[in-house]
């Protein structure tokens, strides 16, 4: 997890007009984040590149350094979950990357970008939710099996809370 620290020490560097060290404190602490699960210490960073004058390091950094780092933290940190699950924190992080970068677009006045960030921000969290509804159905199945070992294939004897919660799948059987 990024060190609290870091974020405050980028923060006053960047309101002194620092934005240089801010950057590189950032991206020494984005270089060892693991398994991080806030998309604000990928996306922090990004503001910070535009008011250094640095627009197109940010999209370049965003593309070829934040998001394979995101893919790889939620891969680990997903690991016991299913690749639906995995695939849908990785697309809603993504979406805020292309958030952010859509945002520094605008303040650049480079509008065709904004607009394709944009449209990329919509398409990775439109993934995101239907990802997340799958997944969310495959680990109830798989919850479910489990259950079934633990009390049996006797829907009767489990307790009525956990009748409740699998429904879904009880009624389609």
């Amino acid at each position: 997890m990024m060190n609290c620290d870091a974020y405050k020490q980028a923060t006053k560097l960047a309101k002194e007009g620092n934005f240089g060290d801010a950057i590189n404190l950032l991206k020494c602490e984005i270089t060892n984040l693991d398994k991080e699960d806030s998309h604000n210490s990928y996306t922090k960073i990004l503001p910070y590149f535009q008011k250094d004058n640095r627009y197109d390091e940010s999209v370049f950094y965003s593309k070829n350094i934040l998001i394979p780092k995101i893919k790889k933290n939620v891969r680990q940190k997903f690991s016991h979950r299913c690749q639906e699950l995995q695939k849908a924190f990785i697309n809603l992080y993504i979406s805020k990357i292309y958030e952010k970068l859509s945002l520094c677009s605008k303040r650049e006045k480079r509008f065709n970008e904004e607009k394709e960030f944009k449209e990329a921000a919509q398409k990775y969290y439109l993934s995101y939710e239907e990802l997340l509804l799958i997944g969310n159905k495959i680990e109830l199945e798989i919850e479910f099996k489990r259950f079934i070992v633990f009390f049996g294939a006797d829907l009767s004897r489990w307790p009525e809370g956990l009748t409740d919660r699998f429904q879904s799948i009880i009624s389609k059987n």
